[in-house]
């Protein structure tokens, strides 16, 4: 389930943007969190982009701080490769670490 691209608004993977939600004032962790999401993984930018990846700002109505993450190329964006989703696996790190969860090498 990690590391999709979303079947809802512009089929990138989901993201909340760090950034954006703290200079609203909010608390990153508690906004990325609830009892369905428990837990989250970060990412930094520019090494989504050298992964060849494109990440934007993607306000939606029920949240202004997201983002998405995509893969291939403007208009004609696709599913992310598991070679992808592997390589994300990798360049994740813990933000909201959820117990005895290992995000592995």
């Amino acid at each position: 389930m990690l590391f999709q691209a979303s079947s809802e608004a512009n089929g990138g993977m989901s993201i909340d943007m760090q950034n954006e939600i703290e200079q609203a004032g909010l608390d990153a962790r508690r906004f990325v969190t609830s009892p369905e999401l428990p837990g989250s993984v970060r990412f930094q930018t520019s090494v989504l982009r050298h992964e060849g990846l494109s990440v934007g700002y993607d306000p939606i109505p029920e949240n202004p701080h997201h983002g998405e993450v995509w893969a291939g190329r403007p208009n004609k964006w696709r599913n992310f490769k598991k070679s992808e989703q592997k390589r994300l696996l990798g360049l994740a790190v813990w933000f909201v670490v959820i117990a005895d969860v290992y995000l592995g090498p």
